[in-house]
């Protein structure tokens, strides 16, 4: 549904996500450009990254959800981790909601949208690259604790 009203906007916006034509029956038909797919993929990823934050994060508050929205637009910035989102996510090992199956399973709220819409903007922390639940991370050093969240740089 929120892809539905992303596609609207970006069409509303003026952005086209595809070209149309008519086949030999005259129906309508989609071809989409690798510009459109390159799109469809970005899109894809900031979706991804919302459900990972929602599950992450979900109980945490706006500024909770930025910081782990930091964490992991900060990892894909870095030498040391995949340089996409998706692929950062999905890393072995790395986030607990993966594994586990959550992020498949939750409801992105409208906070959360709005927490990744800010992170892409202008980060919180530019530093913090680990959080963990319960105690520091043993990787990076000790930043500070925000809610149930450790985060580490």
């Amino acid at each position: 549904m929120k892809r539905k009203v992303l596609s609207k906007l970006l069409v509303c916006a003026g952005i086209a996500i595809a070209t149309t034509s008519m086949n030999a029956h005259g129906a309508e038909i989609y071809i989409e450009s690798e510009q459109d797919i390159a799109e469809e993929i970005y899109f894809d990823s900031l979706e991804y990254l919302a459900c990972c934050v929602e599950a992450e994060a979900g109980n945490q508050g706006l500024m909770g959800k930025r910081l782990v929205c930091d964490v992991i637009l900060n990892r894909v910035d870095s030498k040391d981790f995949p340089d996409n989102i998706f692929d950062v996510i999905n890393q072995k090992n790395q986030f607990s909601v993966v594994s586990n199956g959550r992020i498949y399973e939750v409801s992105v709220s409208d906070e959360t949208f709005e927490a990744c819409r800010l992170g892409l903007e202008e980060r919180t922390d530019k530093d913090i690259l680990y959080f963990t639940a319960g105690g520091y991370s043993a990787c990076g050093s000790p930043a500070y604790k925000y809610k149930d969240h450790y985060f580490s740089r």
